[in-house]
């Protein structure tokens, strides 16, 4: 499976590359961009903190951050080419992105991986 919740494997707070900015969350940022939230709002960094400061700790954390960045921004350039953008968008924000949201909150931290990752999975499945 795949690191939908994480952004990059290496240091979030060093390396422009994709580190605690944008890159981390691909495909969160362009549904966040999509209802107009910014690059610094409160759901990408709650999402960005959860990457950094718990899926990057557990086991298999560092492999699921690596083969996100490897699939993530082919996925992030067929969702902004698909004729169905604004559906996929309000659908995976009502369906996953609030979800995994609470889940953190709550820290509910393996829930939220879980569901994160079948975002992923969904949108491989429906764009590539």
């Amino acid at each position: 499976y795949s690191s939908q919740t994480t952004r990059h494997t290496s240091s979030s707070h060093s390396n422009g590359s994709s580190g605690s900015n944008g890159s981390f969350c691909f495909i969160s940022t362009v549904i966040c961009e999509y209802f107009g939230k910014t690059d610094d709002c409160a759901e990408l960094s709650t999402l960005r903190g959860y990457r950094d400061n718990w899926l990057r700790n557990q086991p298999e954390g560092q492999q699921l951050i690596a083969e996100y960045y490897n699939n993530a921004p082919l996925i992030v350039s067929k969702l902004k080419a698909s004729a169905n953008y604004e559906t996929y968008c309000q659908y995976l924000w009502d369906n996953y992105l609030q979800s995994c949201l609470m889940f953190i909150a709550n820290q509910q931290y393996e829930s939220c991986k879980e569901l994160y990752i079948e975002m992923y999975r969904y949108l491989q499945r429906i764009l590539c």
